[in-house]
């Protein structure tokens, strides 16, 4: 599967990154994103759209970026689609999935650190005695399309400064 595959799947990539950063490690990043999402035998059903969102470290001491939560998924269920006993997620936006999946990586590496005192993304800090991104690595946050959040600012910008 190629990135041209993906995208007739109806995944569209938008990426906005921060314009100070070099290219290579944005392309890094975002060719580390796709080819760890065609992996996976997930294919959205036809004239569907998703969103794909992942976080990713990156490090110049490292050869290749490390892709430690990805996720699909576009909204939230009502709550009256609540399961019973709790087996669904209430929240599928692909963000929050994903960060679910990177704060789960990170307590599995704080316990791979734990037993073996070596970890090339984290360190225990010696002052505070609580586990830190090691200096030099970057922590990204990689989505296939803008986020709802930055038009609920807009809103709420709007709201304010017309008060």
């Amino acid at each position: 599967m190629t990135i041209h595959d993906i995208q007739k799947d109806s995944v569209s990539f938008v990426c906005c990154f921060i314009s100070s950063l070099h290219m290579s490690d944005r392309d890094d990043v975002v060719h580390s994103v796709l080819n760890r999402y065609i992996t996976f035998s997930y294919n959205p059903p036809h004239n569907r759209h998703t969103v794909l969102a992942a976080f990713v470290l990156s490090s110049q001491s490292q050869p290749n970026c490390k892709v430690i939560g990805l996720a699909t998924g576009t909204k939230c269920h009502p709550m009256v689609k609540y399961p019973v006993r709790g087996e669904a997620l209430h929240d599928c936006h692909a963000e929050i999935v994903a960060r679910r999946a990177a704060l789960r990586w990170f307590l599995e590496e704080i316990a791979r650190h734990h037993d073996s005192q070596q970890s090339p993304w984290i360190c225990l800090d010696s002052k505070s005695g609580k586990y830190r991104i090691r200096a030099g690595v970057r922590l990204w946050l990689y989505i296939s399309t803008l986020p709802c959040t930055p038009i609920c600012f807009f809103r709420l910008y709007s709201s304010i400064s017309t008060s």
